[in-house]
């Protein structure tokens, strides 16, 4: 596993501990479905009567995160630029 994520850390052209740092935050940035279905459940908005509604709101959550992982990338791109590998 530790070489495998050293060699998507080169890809990236990050050091391991950038990449691990950019890929963690990625990870806890966002609600996991989990999560997603209780905060629907805490609103009464989930239930099968609505299912549409639900799943319109699963596929919204997940363009918005992937814009923002996008966005993220990004970001971490142009740290490679900053930072010595």
């Amino acid at each position: 596993m530790h070489a495998r994520l050293e060699e998507r850390a080169a890809q990236a052209r990050m050091s391991l501990s950038d990449y691990l740092a950019h890929e963690l935050t990625r990870l806890i940035r966002y609600q996991n479905n989990a999560e997603i279905l209780e905060t629907l459940r805490a609103r009464g908005t989930l239930s099968v009567s609505n299912a549409r509604e639900t799943l319109e709101i699963f596929r919204a959550m997940r363009i918005e995160r992937h814009e923002a992982d996008r966005l993220l990338a990004r970001e971490a791109a142009s740290w490679c630029d900053v930072v010595p590998v």
